[in-house]
């Protein structure tokens, strides 16, 4: 804290929510209401080690959790085929989806929903403490994740480096002034989208390099239509430390489009991947085979106009990543 190392006990108020919640409501509670203030609140739950509250260690025991599965993956990159093969004898001590026996699993699964349940309780006492000082109809907040979950549906441990919808699509919540309740917008935004957002609330000026689109011409009763909006963001997977990865099968570098109708994957490898999310919005089929040469290289030209990515071209061939996934 600070630039000092600072120690947490074990009692029930050392629980690293509750610890972090009461931190940003002292913040709030000192601030000055003549002056703005930024509060950004980021949490170790619902990640692994999915240790929950001792008040809430009970709460969903009769929840049965489904899992679907992707079962025919031909048509699916070697990383993914690899996965499935590699990973029939996997079994970690937190972690065993790929057993017969999915108890370990669904249990693990219900530990990340009483770990969000101490998240709500902070939530809860941030909107409390600004409504206690008069500022909740004045202050703006977003509400976002940084990855999505791949524990239960299409590829199994895909987790959140793969470039499926589970791993990327995140919920966004905006609350504040001028926002009305109760809307959804179907516009395509990124967390790229964060900063000039934040900025032109706060009224800062940024470079004209900055990545991502302001929000707030979004976050109004007349929005700015979707034509006159972007039609697709970028999202990439650059190179990856194998050993901070618990699975055989590691996802190869990649690049992809998600435009609202679709989503258009590049690997290094040369593997390509497109999916129609409209009709198929659990990417189950991969239908890049089946586009016409003419669809095929507009799709190229486009994605080479949106990622700059010198790294692409560097030096790593093919062969060197198929050694590294032998290994």
């Amino acid at each position: 804290e600070n630039g000092k190392s600072v120690y947490y006990g074990n009692n029930q108020s050392d629980y690293i929510s509750d610890v972090f919640k009461e931190k940003a409501v002292k913040f709030i509670q000192r601030s000055n209401k003549n002056t703005p203030f930024f509060l950004y609140f980021s949490t170790v739950a619902p990640h692994v080690p999915v240790v929950p509250a001792k008040e809430y260690l009970n709460l969903f025991e009769d929840e049965e959790i489904s899992f679907s599965f992707e079962k025919d993956i031909s048509d699916k990159p070697a990383w993914v085929r690899n996965l499935y093969a590699m990973n029939e004898q996997f079994d970690k001590p937190f972690f065993s989806i790929n057993s017969t026996d999915t108890n370990k699993a669904q249990e693990w699964y219900r530990n990340r929903w009483r770990t969000l349940q101490s998240i709500d309780d902070s939530i809860a006492a941030i909107f409390n403490t600004l409504k206690e000082i008069n500022q909740l109809d004045n202050t703006f907040v977003l509400f976002v994740s940084d990855n999505g979950d791949g524990l239960t549906k299409h590829v199994q441990v895909s987790a959140k480096l793969s470039p499926y919808e589970e791993g990327i699509h995140v919920p966004f919540v905006a609350f504040g002034p001028s926002i009305p309740k109760g809307e959804k917008r179907e516009h395509v935004v990124s967390t790229i989208d964060l900063l000039p957002t934040i900025a032109e609330i706060a009224g800062a000026k940024l470079p004209y390099c900055i990545d991502g689109l302001s929000l707030a011409p979004l976050l109004t009763s007349t929005p700015t239509s979707k034509k006159e909006w972007r039609d697709s963001v970028v999202a990439e997977l650059g190179p990856i430390n194998e050993l901070a990865w618990p699975w055989k099968s590691v996802p190869p570098m990649y690049r992809l489009i998600r435009a609202d109708k679709y989503k258009y994957i590049e690997y290094i490898t040369g593997e390509k991947e497109y999916y129609d999310l409209i009709i198929d919005p659990d990417e189950m089929e991969n239908k890049y085979d089946r586009l016409t040469f003419s669809e095929k290289e507009i799709l190229s030209i486009k994605m080479q106009q949106n990622v700059k990515w010198d790294i692409w071209d560097s030096n790593l061939s093919n062969a060197d990543h198929d050694v590294n996934q032998a290994k």
